[in-house]
């Protein structure tokens, strides 16, 4: 049973109304139509915004079958939270303390190819977990597909979504900024100030992107 990456973010907080300009004024993330709600696009992710108590950002598997995917999930090793079937909300935790929706998709569908230039907010998606080879087979496991070490942890790529684990303690998932790409890079640098992992004032992890690094091995997901 294959699970693959989706574009799709979740977050929880107490104002939408200021989350929404505070994205918009430093990102340049657009209010996109949506049927499930206030959704943000930043380049290839879409954030879908809820009010509430602010937590975690909550990521999102896709499936073909999701009556299947429910034991394949707990067979992984993932912990239900919540599970109301197809179309709604199915949330569970994987084994190192991250929430995943997950959501049936049993159309054919092309991602679409990615742009020429570079989005503010690229498709890749931070994770940070103690044993970083353990959760690279678990994830490369649960997406059938090769994880790649890195001298700062290890890379999975999905539905041209890209997975980054890595060693330490978790805010919860972090997403990435690219200065490059940016039309005002002096706001993004004085959101970061000196560092380069900010929290924003609504609890949500962002790291500023670095150059690449040399790919030095592989784990393959095991069939």
């Amino acid at each position: 049973m294959a699970f693959a990456l989706s574009h799709c973010v979740g977050i929880t907080i107490l104002n939408p109304d200021e989350a929404v300009k505070f994205y918009a004024d430093l990102l340049g993330m657009t209010p996109a139509p949506s049927i499930e709600g206030l959704k943000l696009q930043a380049g290839p992710l879409a954030f879908f915004i809820d009010p509430g108590q602010r937590q975690p950002a909550i990521l999102e598997l896709t499936t073909d079958n999701l009556a299947e995917a429910r034991p394949a999930l707990r067979s992984f090793g993932f912990q239900e939270q919540t599970w109301h079937g197809p179309g709604k909300l199915n949330l569970v935790t994987d084994p190192f303390g991250n929430s995943w929706n997950i959501f049936e998709d049993n159309q054919e569908f092309d991602w679409p190819s990615l742009p020429t230039s570079n989005p503010v907010v690229p498709a890749k998606i931070a994770v940070n977990v103690h044993e970083t080879q353990k959760a690279a087979q678990f994830f490369a496991d649960v997406l059938q597909e090769s994880a790649t070490e890195t001298p700062s942890g290890w890379t999975i790529d999905s539905n041209q979504v890209r997975l980054i684990l890595e060693p330490g303690l978790p805010p919860g998932p972090a997403f990435y900024i690219d200065l490059q790409a940016a039309n005002n890079p002096d706001k993004i640098m004085e959101f970061f100030q000196t560092k380069s992992t900010q929290v924003d004032p609504f609890g949500i992890a962002w790291k500023l992107i670095t150059r690449p690094t040399p790919e030095k091995a592989v784990v393959q997901s095991k069939t």
